[in-house]
């Protein structure tokens, strides 16, 4: 089982003006394996994953090119995809009970994603439920169409530590038990390193690099990859340590941008990356788009 996006690009029409979200953008993940899609807020994640599949905001419009393919076919969300949503508060109706509203197996999923008392927890209001039992609830409706794969967009968003775990210690068990092909949208490397077989980084809208995440996550090529690897704290940082992050902004993309996205904020920034955009180059079990590679 293999599922695919090819050459997807995404162009939303907001209530003003066009904003190129996504362009030519591709990947893969098989079954039983886990491709973790990172970047900054902002840099098109989730409306890559997303968009092909009819899942965005209300009034906003949008032109999608490219496919996303299940085996060579279109997916079938719910019935192929399954998807989890990062703001369970605000995708659970409040006024319906939360069994209904996973599906008619609803005691029978909430207890495959080790909610405790599936019984109690299906009777009760979104209300009444604490984040990572909404959100494990909302894993639970999203595995209620038997889906081959599951896209889950940023899973542990606004979740304590001890619930972050208890979700990807479920998201981990359920891919091993039904053999699910798993595509992770995150920022948090820490998730990345424990859960990702591949990653693809984004940037502006393009995948700037990506391969095996043993490789890519000791071996970063793209400065942008650097960058975001620097930026995560060290587990022995001393308290009151200087926090180096990546300087300034993504750009914005109601415009193309004709050269590198990345060249303003690039420490190793060639003339050509203002001008010319880069293509992704083949390398060791990896790709990376950029001129500075070997800098």
């Amino acid at each position: 089982m293999s599922f695919v996006a090819s050459g997807l690009t995404v162009r939303l029409y907001p209530a003003t003006g066009v904003v190129h979200a996504v362009d030519d953008v591709s990947w893969s993940v098989e079954a039983g394996k886990t491709l973790a899609i990172v970047g900054e807020s902002g840099c098109g994640k989730t409306v890559m994953s997303l968009a092909p599949l009819g899942l965005l905001p209300p009034g906003v419009s949008a032109d999608v090119e490219g496919s996303l393919t299940l085996d060579g076919a279109v997916p079938k969300l719910g019935r192929d995809v399954g998807v989890v949503f990062q703001d369970p508060p605000s995708a659970f109706n409040p006024l319906r009970r939360v069994g209904k509203q996973v599906g008619e197996r609803a005691v029978e999923l909430l207890e495959l994603v080790r909610l405790p008392d599936p019984e109690r927890v299906a009777r009760a209001y979104p209300h009444e439920l604490s984040g990572g039992m909404l959100q494990r609830a909302m894993i639970a409706g999203a595995l209620a169409g038997e889906p081959r794969v599951l896209i889950a967009d940023e899973p542990t968003t606004a979740l304590d530590p001890s619930m972050q775990d208890q979700v990807l210690d479920v998201l981990s068990e359920l891919q091993a038990r039904l053999g699910l092909a798993l595509v992770l949208i995150t920022h948090d490397i820490g998730v990345v390193k424990r859960m990702a077989d591949d990653v693809a980084v984004m940037y502006a809208g393009r995948i700037v690099e990506s391969g095996p995440a043993a490789r890519l996550l000791h071996a970063p090529e793209h400065p942008y990859t650097r960058g975001l690897l620097a930026a995560v704290p060290a587990p022995d940082v001393e308290p009151g340590t200087r926090f180096v992050g990546l300087d300034g902004a993504p750009p914005e993309l109601t415009e193309r941008v004709r050269g590198c996205a990345f060249a303003p904020r690039c420490p190793v920034a060639i003339d050509a990356c203002a001008g010319v955009r880069p293509e992704l180059i083949d390398g060791v079990s990896c790709h990376v788009r950029t001129h500075a590679r070997s800098r």
